[in-house]
C-alpha cells in the first residue's frame, strides 16, 4: 500500500461487501483504501515472495491475499504463507505460517501496527483454539 490510506468512506461494512479488485481492507468495519505500490514496494513483493513460496516446506503463499479473521476485518499482506487455497474468495482466518508487509516512504505508521495487531490477533486465536486451516 502506498501513500496515507484514506477513511473517507463510513462503515461500518463487513467483509463479505466487498469484492476481489476492490481498493479497500476493512479495519473493525472500516474500510482503508490501498492504492498501487511504487516501484521499490512493488521489486519488494515480487523477490520476496519468490523467495518464500520456492521454499520446499512451503505448500501455499500469495500475494494481498484477503483474509477475514472475522466479519469486519478484511486483510491482505503483502505475502502469506500458508492457507492459500487455489479457491474464490477470501481466506477466513490468518496466515498460519507468514505474513509479509513491506513498509516505505509515506506508508501511514499507525495503519501498519492495526493490520499487524489484527494479522496476529487472528493467528493466536487460531492457535488457542487448536484449529489448523486447511492445506491450499
Amino acid at each position: 500500500m502506498s501513500g496515507k490510506p484514506q477513511h473517507h468512506i463510513t462503515g461500518p461494512f463487513r467483509a463479505e461487501q466487498l469484492c476481489c479488485g476492490d481498493p479497500y481492507e476493512l479495519d473493525d468495519g472500516h474500510p482503508i483504501e490501498c492504492l498501487p505500490n511504487g516501484r521499490r514496494h512493488a521489486k519488494a513483493n515480487l523477490n520476496g515472495g519468490v523467495t518464500l513460496e520456492t521454499d520446499p516446506a512451503v505448500e501455499s503463499a500469495g500475494f494481498d491475499t484477503g483474509f477475514t479473521p472475522d466479519e469486519k476485518n478484511l486483510r491482505a499482506p503483502d505475502i502469506a504463507v500458508g492457507n492459500v487455497p487455489d479457491d474464490p474468495g477470501w481466506v477466513s482466518g490468518a496466515p498460519p505460517l507468514v505474513a509479509v508487509e513491506y513498509a516505505d516512504v509515506g506508508q501511514d505508521e499507525q495503519d501498519l501496527q492495526e493490520k499487524i495487531r489484527t494479522l496476529l490477533g487472528a493467528a493466536i486465536r487460531l492457535r488457542k483454539s487448536g484449529r489448523r486451516s486447511g492445506r491450499g
